[in-house]
C-alpha cells in the first residue's frame, strides 16, 4: 500500500483531494485483456504464490490508515469506508475471506479490531459473530482429486 502513505501524508498536512462525482471505471474485470507483461491471461489461475497466500488486503489497508495522525479523521474514514454499505457492510464483505481463505484467522481479526473506535468494535464483533454463524451452516467442499 505505498500509495496510501502519500495519501495519509496529504491528510496529515490538511491537504485536499479531488473526488469525482461518478465512477472512474464503470466496470472492472480481472479477466480483462491487458497489453501489459504483468498480466498473462493464459496463466494458471489456481496457483497462488506463497507470499500471497497469507496476505489479507483488508488488514493492510486498515493498518495503513494508522498513518493518519488525527484519530477522529481516521475513525471517520473507517466508518465511511464503503459509500453504499459503510463500515459494517465493508467488514462483512471483506471478512468473508477471513473465514473462507484464512480459516477465521485471529490475528487478522485482532489487527482490524485494534484500529476501531469502541462503537466500531461493537459493529466489528457483531459482523464476526454473524459470519461465524453463516459459516457454521456452509458445507466445506471436498477437494477434487486429479485421477487419470
Amino acid at each position: 500500500f505505498p500509495h496510501l502513505a502519500v495519501t495519509c501524508e496529504v491528510l496529515n498536512k490538511k491537504g485536499t483531494f479531488f473526488l469525482p462525482q461518478g465512477e472512474i471505471m464503470a466496470q472492472c474485470s480481472i479477466g480483462a485483456v491487458a497489453d501489459s507483461d504483468l498480466f498473462v491471461p493464459e496463466q494458471n489461475t489456481t496457483y497462488t504464490p506463497e507470499v500471497m497466500r497469507n496476505m489479507f488486503w483488508t488488514v493492510g489497508f486498515v493498518n495503513s490508515l494508522q498513518m493518519i495522525e488525527d484519530p477522529k479523521l481516521r475513525a471517520y474514514i473507517l466508518e465511511h469506508i464503503s459509500r453504499r454499505n459503510g463500515f459494517l457492510g465493508y467488514i462483512i464483505g471483506a471478512f468473508r475471506r477471513n473465514y473462507t481463505l484464512f480459516h477465521n484467522n485471529a490475528l487478522n481479526r485482532a489487527f482490524i479490531r485494534q484500529a476501531c473506535t469502541p462503537w466500531q468494535r461493537i459493529k466489528f464483533d457483531w459482523a464476526c459473530l454473524l459470519l461465524r454463524i453463516i459459516t457454521l451452516f456452509k458445507k466445506e467442499k471436498s477437494p477434487v482429486s486429479n485421477r487419470k
